[in-house]
């Protein structure tokens, strides 16, 4: 996302059915580097899950960078876990592991 032009998406959420594996996938959060730090992520997430489980669902799993350290303290406060951990992921990110987070709906935290 490049939030780099005012007329640009402030914030957004997405979320897909995976039911292959009997979860759904959070594919993307963003919030604007203006907008951070005002509880829009948590409130994103918190509509997108709510969305989720009226549809049905029971658990979520997300992909975060182990160098976002806000999102992943985010994520663990709403309950999310860590399953996988994919270490030095990325060539032009010396350092930074590929995170798999997972949790069960509903969220305490949320």
């Amino acid at each position: 996302m490049n939030y780099n032009r005012p007329t640009q998406l402030v914030k957004q959420v997405q979320t897909r059915d995976t039911s292959d594996f009997g979860q759904w996938y959070v594919a993307g959060l963003g919030v604007a580097p203006v907008a951070r730090r005002q509880g829009l992520a948590r409130k994103l997430i918190h509509a997108a899950l709510t969305a989720v489980e009226a549809r049905g669902g029971d658990s979520v799993w997300l992909r975060v960078l182990s160098s976002n350290v806000g999102a992943v303290a985010l994520y663990s406060a709403l309950g999310f876990a860590e399953v996988a951990r994919f270490a030095d992921a990325f060539e032009d990110r010396p350092g930074v592991d590929d995170l798999r987070l997972s949790a069960q709906l509903p969220l305490a935290g949320a």
